[in-house]
């Protein structure tokens, strides 16, 4: 987890590294989060890759930015109040290294809409990371899937929730397909299941 990382002047969008695809863009989110003992709320949008979560501050001050690795995370929860915004909530813990200290507990509330495109995103996103990792613990890595182009442009769209879909322009050959030699070790990330009937708004 870090605290303002680097972001696309034009768009605010977080500047990808390396294997990153963007995902989503969902408008209409408030973080708050204890970071180091100190308690934040903050108003802005949130940018789903296949690497992690990034909280954009629409009105930033010492936090214009707060990165949440999908590597780092656990006991993440989507929660439903009776009174309030449905929230996913989740525990962070720093990088070594990094700036923050302490494992970062945080809740990401969708303000505006549903949730029934972010949330399948959110869910095999996260799934992969956690496959890929287990590989890594046992000695047989091979490299993080990406969302392939052709998953993306076919993925349910929840009209009901304003989230916006990072298109990608090039077609399902590079990265995102697995062709020649590197062919069985590359594998697309496919489109979610809709989950709506397991998360209704």
């Amino acid at each position: 987890m870090s605290i303002n990382p680097a972001l696309d002047e034009h768009t605010d969008d977080p500047v990808c590294m390396e294997n990153e695809r963007l995902v989503l863009r969902r408008e209409g989110v408030e973080l708050e989060a204890t970071i180091d003992g100190a308690q934040h709320r903050l108003r802005g949008f949130a940018v789903l890759s296949n690497l992690r979560i990034v909280f954009v501050a629409t009105d930033p001050s010492a936090i214009s930015a707060v990165d949440l690795p999908l590597a780092h995370l656990r006991d993440e929860s989507f929660n439903q109040p009776i009174f309030g915004c449905n929230n996913l909530t989740g525990v962070t813990a720093p990088i070594r290294g990094g700036s923050v200290r302490a494992d970062i507990a945080w809740k990401l509330s969708f303000r505006e809409g549903g949730v029934g495109t972010w949330l399948p995103w959110f869910f095999t996103v996260l799934k992969v990371m956690r496959t890929h990792m287990e590989a890594v613990a046992v000695g047989q890595a091979s490299d993080l899937p990406v969302p392939s182009a052709r998953a993306m442009r076919q993925a349910y769209v929840d009209p009901a929730d304003p989230t916006r879909l990072f298109l990608p322009d090039e077609p399902d050959m590079d990265r995102s397909e697995p062709h020649g030699h590197d062919a069985e070790h590359r594998r697309p990330l496919p489109p979610p299941a809709h989950r709506a009937h397991e998360h209704s708004d």
